[in-house]
């Protein structure tokens, strides 16, 4: 996991990410920088940052083929930004959240 906070840019490529659900990384990268007319490197950039902090499922250089999805903690986190769900002491351990260094 990497250390740090998701920033709104990322939030809105994880939102991007559950509408295009089932895409492979690459097809999901072109797709977005078409859509959203920028770099592929930018896009490329946020999507793996969310790989990264535990929100996406993703192929990489290792694993390959593996459809982008959100994961639990993607999920949870698209609840709250949907405002469907409060964030609070006993529905949402805040150490979900947590980076590890």
């Amino acid at each position: 996991m990497a250390k740090g906070c998701l920033g709104m840019k990322q939030l809105a490529y994880l939102a991007k990410v559950e509408e295009n659900s089932g895409l492979l990384f690459y097809q999901l990268v072109n797709k977005l920088s078409a859509e959203l007319h920028v770099p592929k490197s930018t896009v490329r950039w946020n999507v793996s940052k969310l790989r990264d902090y535990g929100m996406i499922v993703a192929g990489s250089k290792d694993s390959k083929g593996v459809p982008v999805e959100l994961t639990e903690k993607g999920k949870i986190a698209m609840l709250l930004i949907k405002g469907e769900r409060e964030l609070g002491k006993n529905n949402c351990p805040k150490a979900l959240f947590k980076t590890k260094q």
